[in-house]
């Protein structure tokens, strides 16, 4: 026997012409439980909206100055069987509700099983991994001694918001990086490989490959660009085929939200054709999915939201993350770093398939990059200060394919 129900919910803010839809939990036990009240504060419009919920506590807690305090935007909770409703709070209205339902939107486009990282006959990728797989037991005893100090805060551990493997191989060394969020990162999970010594990036995406290996070749890159660069640019008029089945529609979908997925949309500008949020719109009608209830419960990523609220029209909008573009056939892709500007270039549009494109990763000084590819586009480079990665902590794990796992350290 279940003996509590947590439900994820959504409601909708009250405020006229406000599009804020806030996120909580509604926590029902089995025997026991506070209902009532609890009213919320937008953080956009500042407007109150009232909603019911089974355990009113949940939402407040009383500090050891014994005044009462609230949390999730909460400003009041009142326990109806045993409390009256404060005056002030008694008219808020009650706002649009509904249980958050897993999958609403699609997964993540798949990204296939390509080599990335393939120089003089070699898989380094895969080589990598291999020594993380025979050392398994090793690297999990040092990944749960760096959760323990990050719970505990052990010498600021708790401020750790990357994890580096280091893999040394019998010639050359491979790093593999991620982001650390919460606890629940500190794991193999998730790793990309973002550097491999003495393997010029140049070198190994620069030739003819099939659609399904660009696509893993843009992935590894992005993700790379999101952990070390102050910018990324990505141009492409079409993402997904154009053609009118679900197969294709359903594409269309995963393939937005995979943007979503694999970019920092604090340091990207996404570039594409109106035409592009076009086939979006089409294409979750053609799976059976309302665009217009998705957009009202925020149920779509914020990069398509933005790319809905684009007016070229409107003063500033150069400076949008999202900018609708017409006369363009253009295809790049761009990781911005202090001194440099990484850039691929060929024909790859946003698809997958086993159709052939040509790729190229070309280098570029910052002022030449942005006069050549984001001028005729109205766009330009931020200064390097302006989203400049902040110091960040590392914890480190040194794996030697001869010697095993070093401890863990904090850099």
């Amino acid at each position: 026997m279940e003996f509590l129900t947590s439900r994820r919910m959504k409601l909708k803010c009250s405020g006229q012409g406000c599009n804020h839809v806030y996120e909580y939990t509604d926590t029902e036990y089995y025997l026991c439980n506070d209902p009532g009240e609890v009213v919320f504060r937008c953080p956009e419009c500042k407007a109150l909206t009232k909603a019911e919920v089974h355990n009113v506590d949940h939402f407040r807690y009383y500090g050891r100055d014994g005044k009462c305090h609230y949390q999730n935007d909460a400003v009041y909770a009142c326990e109806s069987k045993w409390e009256e409703c404060a005056e002030e709070y008694a008219d808020v209205p009650r706002g649009e509700f509904r249980e958050y339902v897993d999958d609403v939107d699609v997964q993540p486009k798949a990204i296939p099983q390509e080599p990335v990282w393939l120089f003089d006959g070699r898989d380094f990728d895969a080589e990598g991994r291999g020594v993380m797989t025979r050392y398994a037991a090793e690297l999990d005893k040092e990944l749960a001694t760096i959760v323990n100090g990050y719970l505990a805060g052990v010498a600021g551990a708790d401020s750790i918001s990357r994890l580096e493997i280091r893999v040394k191989l019998s010639d050359r060394q491979c790093r593999y990086v991620k982001e650390v969020r919460s606890e629940r990162d500190i794991n193999a999970a998730g790793l990309t490989l973002i550097e491999v010594e003495g393997v010029n990036p140049e070198d190994i995406i620069d030739g003819v490959f099939t659609r399904d290996r660009c696509l893993a070749i843009l992935n590894n890159m992005l993700m790379r660009w999101r952990l070390e660069c102050r910018e990324v640019f990505l141009v492409s008029p079409f993402i997904g085929f154009q053609y009118t089945n679900k197969k294709y529609a359903r594409e269309i979908c995963e393939f937005w939200r995979w943007l979503s997925a694999v970019t920092d949309i604090d340091k990207t500008t996404l570039i594409t054709r109106k035409c592009s949020l076009s086939s979006l719109k089409s294409a979750y009608t053609s799976i059976g999915k309302s665009y217009e209830e998705l957009r009202k419960w925020n149920d779509i990523s914020t990069i398509v939201t933005m790319a809905d609220s684009y007016d070229g029209r409107k003063k500033g909008c150069e400076k949008s993350a999202v900018k609708l573009f017409h006369k363009s056939h253009a295809k790049f892709y761009a990781g911005v770093y202090d001194d440099y500007v990484e850039v691929i270039v060929g024909s790859y549009n946003l698809h997958s398939g086993s159709y052939y494109e040509n790729m190229m990763l070309r280098r570029y000084e910052p002022e030449q990059f942005s006069r050549n590819y984001l001028a005729p586009f109205n766009v330009s480079l931020h200064k390097p200060a302006y989203n400049h990665a902040q110091p960040v902590l590392k914890a480190v794990i040194e794996i030697d394919a001869d010697k095993g796992v070093m401890p863990a350290k904090l850099e």
